[in-house]
């Protein structure tokens, strides 16, 4: 009779180990099939900066704004008597620069932004880096995004 009560209590053992492996099977699965590479795209943006006509003249726009605004602060920094009016000044001049970049840069970005999420899409990629943080593999966007750009800045004006 202590062989007949052993049999079931093997069975629910077995039926455990069973249901055990199964199920680590099954996780191993859906963890595999979730941990997929993501799809990698790069972007040399300088090489993009380089190559948009409209934003290597407003660059040049803005170096000639700066040039006249510190133009402005040596002529007003001679007339001024001291430290605190100094500094003062500095900092107004400072504060505009920021503004006036700020201002100037904006356009840029979202035209920047646009074309890279386009890039992005049109490649399935997940992220795009600089090629700085890539060592192999991924796709190269910089003369998609360059052409995207210019074009999306030929449509804005």
């Amino acid at each position: 009779m202590g062989i007949l009560k052993q049999r079931p209590i093997q069975a629910v053992i077995a039926a455990v180990v069973g249901l055990v492996v199964l199920t680590s099977l099954l996780t191993g699965i859906l963890v595999a099939r979730a941990s997929k590479p993501s799809k990698v795209g790069y972007l040399r943006i300088q090489a993009v900066l380089n190559n948009w006509p409209s934003f290597i003249d407003a660059n040049e726009e803005f170096n000639e704004y700066a040039k006249q605004l510190q133009t402005d602060y040596k002529e007003r920094l001679e007339e001024a008597s001291g430290d605190k009016e100094k500094e003062a000044l500095l900092k107004e001049i400072q504060d505009k620069m920021q503004k006036t970049n700020d201002e100037m840069v904006a356009p840029f970005d979202a035209i920047l932004e646009k074309a890279i999420e386009e890039a992005k899409a049109h490649y399935g990629l997940d992220v795009i880096l600089s090629p700085d943080y890539v060592i192999t593999g991924g796709v190269d966007v910089t003369e998609m995004v360059t052409s995207l750009v210019n074009k999306y800045s030929e449509a804005a004006n």
